[in-house]
């Protein structure tokens, strides 16, 4: 028999409000809905307001509660105006999960000076101010809260070539994570990251135009011989933000299928 009680005072996210960026798809399509699933009321947070609303639509069908609105990153003002519009539908902000990010592929002797800066300013400078703004709520309301940052094992081993300026962003992902743990874990306030390896999206299907290549490709690099499900990256996002990683900070799960260690 499944004690369903029991498991909800580990994962179990009851009182909770989330914002979960660039969650109108893929990854963050599966973490908002999972969140909710968990009983989170979830803040769907896009560029596409479009995929955004039916991301929460389909989330208050199914019986959870979430909300909508536009955001970019890459836009201080508009990273306010979700923090004001969570305020205003939830009261605050308990978790954040940095979902959103670019990934255009570049031979490395190609990649300009533009396509640099626009990488940097959604993976690393959005991930920044987008964590900056959550802490602030955090320590307005004294409840402490979670945020989980969205890294990649390109952060640590190469992967798929002509990503260089990706990879760069992820390393800078994984290292803001590591000091905003160890900054803010006396207003308990716990920062993690997650690192996938391949995933099955919508956004790595269409970011195919430059043939894919490189270590992460190879035979026998993925041991368990497939790229992750949305839900697999979900899961791990949900077991930082519940009462069961209540005492983890700093830290980063790997979820890559084994290349790592291949």
């Amino acid at each position: 028999m499944i004690n369903m009680q029991r498991l909800a005072s580990f994962f179990g996210l009851e009182g909770k409000s989330a914002v979960v960026t660039g969650s109108g798809q893929g990854i963050g399509r599966a973490i908002a809905t999972l969140l909710a699933d968990a009983g989170a009321s979830v803040v769907v947070a896009d560029l596409n307001t479009e995929t955004a609303a039916s991301v929460a639509a389909s989330i208050n069908t199914a019986g959870g509660k979430a909300t909508s609105t536009f955001l970019d990153v890459s836009d201080l003002a508009s990273i306010d105006q979700l923090v004001a519009f969570t305020q205003a539908a939830y009261g605050g902000i308990d978790i954040w999960v940095n979902n959103a990010g670019i990934f255009p592929k570049m031979p490395f002797t190609e990649v300009t000076p533009a396509l640099w800066d626009k990488v940097e300013a959604v993976n690393m400078r959005g991930a920044f101010f987008c964590m900056q703004a959550a802490v602030k709520d955090m320590k307005r309301h004294e409840k402490g809260g979670r945020i989980v940052n969205l890294s990649s094992v390109a952060s640590r081993n190469v992967t798929i070539y002509d990503q260089p300026h990706y990879s760069a962003t992820k390393a800078g992902v994984s290292a803001m994570t590591r000091a905003a743990a160890a900054e803010f874990a006396a207003d308990n306030i716990l920062v993690n990251g997650i690192c996938p390896g391949g995933v099955g999206t919508e956004g790595a299907a269409s970011s195919q135009t430059v043939m894919p290549r490189g270590p992460i490709m190879g035979a026998g690099r993925m041991p368990l011989n497939r790229v992750a499900t949305p839900d697999e990256i979900a899961a791990a996002v949900l077991y930082l933000v519940g009462p069961a990683g209540a005492y983890v900070t700093g830290h980063e799960i790997v979820v890559d299928g084994g290349f790592l260690v291949s």
